[in-house]
């Protein structure tokens, strides 16, 4: 239920129209202010909810895409922020996301 909101919410906030709630609308703020990438903030959300259920990886490229899509998308975000498109940075952006999901 919390994951579907998290969907609608970042959808809503891509259509202009963040709910009346703070977290998003300065979620919606940042959005507007850096031009933020609307994939990396559903790969977040989706890869959070595939993982609700808490079950253990069956390999380390299922522990390496949780990383990836989490970590790693928090990190892409990060970058536009700070206004930096580059691929090295993207690169290693990447991997460092991948270390932190995994520890």
């Amino acid at each position: 239920m919390r994951m579907q909101f998290w969907k609608k919410t970042v959808e809503d906030i891509y259509c202009d129209n963040p709910p009346h709630q703070p977290v998003a609308i300065e979620l919606w703020k940042a959005v507007k202010r850096h031009n933020l990438t609307k994939r990396w903030l559903m790969k977040i959300v989706d890869e959070r909810e595939k993982n609700l259920d808490d079950k253990a990886y069956r390999n380390i490229k299922e522990l390496e895409n949780y990383a990836e899509n989490t970590q790693s998308s928090l990190l892409y975000l990060t970058l536009e922020i700070l206004g930096i498109k580059d691929l090295h940075a993207d690169h290693a952006a990447s991997h460092i996301g991948k270390a932190q999901g995994i520890v």
